[in-house]
C-alpha cells in the first residue's frame, strides 16, 4: 500500500471517529436538556395577601421571578416580604394554607411538591374581629392576587380571585395538545371568592372577563395563546381577547382549572365563537 493511501485511510478513520464523538456529545446534551426540563414539573406560586399593604420578592436558585414559576424538586426558593409603609406590618408566610414562617425572609427546597406561598400583612391601626384573629383561621385576611385579575371595567362587586399555578397529569396534557394542536403554557386553579370572609363561589351569576399573566418561560413575541377551560363538564377552548404577549384575556363565569396553550397554528381558533360580554355597569 502506498504511503499516500495509508494517510488517506487514516484521515478517513479519524473523520469517522470525530463524527461519532460529536454525535454522541450532541445526543448526551439533548438528553440532559430534556431531562432538566422534564424535572421542572412542580408549580410554585408566590403572592401578597394584599398588595396595598405589602409586596413580595421571589427567587429560584437566586434568579428572580414574579408571581409563579415551574421548578425542579432540587431547586431552592427564597421569598422576602416588604411593607408598603409603616402603618402596615408583616405577619407570616403560609405554604398551601399552613403557616411556615414569621420571618420576613423565608427559604425552602421545592422537595417534590407544589407550593402556594402567601405573605400575610395587617394594618396596625385596624382592629380585627377576635374570632378570626388566630393562626388557624385566616378568613379575616383580605385576599388579592396579581396573576389573574378582572379585566378593566369587569370587576364584580364583593368578588375576588385566588389563582394558584398547578400541574396536570399526562392524560390531561395529551388531551389539551390534541384539542388545540398547541403546547402547554401553564395550568392555573382559579377560584372566585365573595365577601370579607372569602366564601368560595363555584359559579357566578354572570359572565365576566379575566386577564391572566403567562409564566415568563413561555412568553415570546408573536406567539398566539388560548385557554382551555376545564371548569365545566366539557373542555372549552377560549381565544385570547388581547394583543399583549404577556397576558391572556378571556371570558368565564366559573371557578376551576384553566390551562394555557401556545398555538402552533392560530387558525384553530377561527371556528370558536367568543360570546360578547358587556362590562358590568359602573
Amino acid at each position: 500500500m502506498k504511503r499516500s493511501d495509508t494517510i488517506q485511510k487514516t484521515n478517513f478513520l479519524d473523520s469517522i471517529k470525530l463524527f461519532i464523538l460529536s454525535a454522541t456529545a450532541l445526543c448526551l446534551l439533548s438528553a440532559f436538556t430534556m431531562t432538566a426540563h422534564a424535572e421542572e414539573n412542580f408549580a410554585v406560586t408566590v403572592r401578597s395577601s394584599n398588595n396595598t399593604m405589602g409586596a413580595v420578592n421571589s427567587f429560584k436558585n437566586d434568579v428572580s421571578f414574579q408571581n409563579y414559576t415551574y421548578a425542579a424538586s432540587t431547586d431552592y426558593i427564597k421569598v422576602s416580604a416588604l411593607n408598603v409603609n409603616t402603618i402596615y406590618t408583616f405577619l407570616y408566610w403560609t405554604d398551601n394554607g399552613a403557616i411556615v414562617s414569621k420571618d420576613t425572609t423565608y427559604s425552602f427546597a421545592v422537595n417534590g411538591k407544589n407550593h402556594n406561598i402567601v405573605a400575610h400583612f395587617n394594618n396596625k391601626n385596624e382592629k380585627k374581629d377576635k374570632k378570626y384573629d388566630t393562626d388557624n383561621n385566616l378568613n379575616w385576611i383580605t385576599r388579592n392576587t396579581d396573576p389573574c385579575v378582572f379585566a378593566k371595567g369587569y370587576k364584580l362587586d364583593g368578588m375576588t380571585i385566588n389563582t394558584t399555578l398547578t400541574t396536570i397529569d399526562d392524560a390531561t396534557l395529551a388531551a389539551v395538545q390534541t384539542l388545540t394542536g398547541g403546547s402547554f403554557a401553564g395550568a392555573f386553579q382559579i377560584q372566585f371568592t365573595y365577601g370579607y370572609a372569602g366564601t368560595p363561589k363555584k359559579q357566578l351569576d354572570q359572565t365576566t372577563r379575566l386577564c391572566l399573566q403567562i409564566p415568563a418561560q413561555f412568553r415570546s413575541a408573536g406567539r398566539t395563546f388560548c385557554i382551555v377551560s376545564l371548569a365545566g363538564n366539557i373542555p372549552t377552548v377560549l381565544s385570547d381577547l388581547d394583543s399583549d404577549d404577556a397576558t391572556i384575556t378571556f371570558d368565564t363565569n366559573a371557578s376551576g382549572l384553566y390551562i394555557a396553550a401556545c398555538l402552533n397554528d392560530a387558525s384553530v381558533l377561527t371556528q370558536i365563537q367568543q360570546p360578547v360580554v358587556a362590562a358590568p355597569a359602573a
